[in-house]
């Protein structure tokens, strides 16, 4: 008997080729997605590989045959992991998929605030080449501070590309004992509150959950220096928007990149996109032609490994799941 594959959207070839290539797989693309059309493929599915869509309780319960669900990536809040725990089905992830592209985001913002990229671009180009020279500063991230938050996949690539560039790179991540973090030669910090006080940027590299939704507020946002820099390329939520406008629209947070948003697709008429010292992308993050490559590869991969009783328990999400 053949198992069903479901894509809720289309991935890149390096992964959807290796379904098609075998004969035990029917793979169900939708292209396009309709929750409609996704409902009616899951009660087919034995496994399920997501993108961005949404997978909550109500249409894991409309899927009985399901065995895995795979992300096409690593984040997982759309995703209802107790409605899986439930009933047993392991939820995975791409962990090396994204990692390197989401960095190289995350470092390009810090650089582009750090010499006010946007704002010259701009204005050079409506002829306003010598006042906008007089007006706006720049300045070098060499011995400045990057406040890395989270040292996982993300953070430990991006903590050596800002080492690269001479920062000194604090480290906040209560998950990591403070020697793995000293002996990959960065600064560990006891406490999110202290690496704020004294980072020069801080960059966010967490899971968004309970305790990281507004990790960055009016109150935690008021601890940075005067003129420091926030970059979210995680989770939408974990920085405060109505709080992070106020402190850059004050000139307290000297300049933001954001990736990500509480409201995706955000609206064009969004209250932050008025301020010139904020730099914005369409959470695109893991959408590097490399990571669309690795992510879909290991998505169908682990899927297959599923199937053929070897999947790897260190891409498991809920491992609590997995036969003993």
């Amino acid at each position: 008997m053949k198992k069903t594959v479901v894509l809720a959207q289309p991935i890149h070839s390096a992964g959807s080729s290796i379904l098609h290539q075998r004969d035990d797989i029917e793979v169900i693309e939708l292209n396009p997605y309709s929750e409609e059309a996704f409902k009616e493929a899951i009660a087919r599915a034995h496994a399920v590989i997501l993108r961005v869509t949404p997978l909550p309780a109500e249409m894991i319960a409309a899927a009985p045959h399901l065995e895995i669900v795979s992300r096409h990536g690593v984040g997982y809040d759309a995703v209802d992991l107790e409605a899986l725990n439930a009933r047993n089905i392991p939820l995975v992830i791409a962990t090396d998929g994204n990692k390197i592209s989401v960095a190289e985001l995350a470092f390009s913002f810090l650089l582009s605030l750090a010499k006010n990229q946007a704002v010259f671009d701009g204005e050079t180009r409506v002829g306003r080449y010598n006042e906008v020279r007089a007006a706006n500063s720049l300045f070098d991230v060499a011995g400045k501070t990057l406040f890395v938050v989270g040292f996982g996949r993300i953070g430990q690539e991006i903590a050596p590309r800002a080492k690269a560039f001479d920062m000194t790179v604090t480290i906040y991540d209560p998950l990591v004992d403070d020697s793995v973090i000293t002996a990959a030669g960065y600064v560990p910090v006891a406490s999110l509150e202290e690496g704020l006080r004294d980072a020069d940027a801080v960059t966010l590299h967490c899971p968004k959950n309970a305790d990281t939704v507004d990790l960055l507020n009016t109150e935690t946002l008021a601890m940075m220096k005067p003129g420091s820099l926030v970059i979210n390329c995680a989770r939408g939520g974990l920085v405060n928007e109505a709080a992070l406008f106020e402190a850059l629209k004050s000139g307290h947070i000297g300049g933001a990149g954001l990736d990500v948003f509480v409201d995706e697709p955000t609206p064009g008429d969004h209250p932050l996109f008025n301020l010139d010292n904020l730099i914005v992308s369409p959470h695109v993050g893991g959408m590097s032609n490399e990571a669309a490559q690795r992510s879909s590869y290991r998505s169908a991969q682990n899927v297959l490994d599923l199937f053929d009783g070897k999947l790897n328990p260190e891409v498991v999400v809920n491992p609590e799941v997995l036969p003993r």
